[in-house]
């Protein structure tokens, strides 16, 4: 991790201010992180699993049915109804991974710009600081990446 920090001083005349104004004044505002639970975007991860799954049990039901086209005209011997029962499972496979996936996915990427929650940072990000006294103000950047 990177750390930087930044400080201003800058030097203007105004009117006193009192010490619990100034320590009212230098306090940062809280910081709030919010991003999308986890849970979202492993539900998107899987329905795109899903659907490159569907694609690959796709590909090898089109190579079975090219296979059954090349032999079979309007019907088909006995010997190839092993090969016809691969391809049918092959097809209800396919279509149950790729509609599955499509939807977890869309749900997944739905809930994940939709939903937040709040998450404790482990960095301070950004703090603005600013105060005036008897002798000029002053203002302060502290940042880190």
């Amino acid at each position: 991790m990177i750390s930087l920090s930044l400080a201003l001083g800058v030097a203007i005349t105004c009117a006193p201010v009192r010490a619990q104004e100034r320590l009212s004044l230098m306090e940062p505002a809280p910081s709030v992180h919010r991003e999308s639970p986890t849970w979202t975007w492993v539900m998107l991860g899987l329905g795109g699993a899903m659907v490159l799954g569907g694609a690959g049990t796709g590909i090898g039901a089109l190579m079975v049915q090219g296979e059954l086209d090349a032999v079979c005209s309007f019907t088909c011997p006995r010997s190839y109804g092993p090969l016809q029962d691969a391809g049918r499972a092959l097809a209800i496979s396919t279509d149950v991974l790729m509609i599955g996936g499509v939807v977890l996915a869309a749900f997944g990427l739905v809930a994940s710009l939709t939903l937040e929650s709040e998450v404790t940072p482990e960095a301070e990000t950004l703090s603005v600081t600013a105060g005036c006294d008897g002798n000029g103000c002053f203002a302060a950047v502290r940042g880190s990446f």
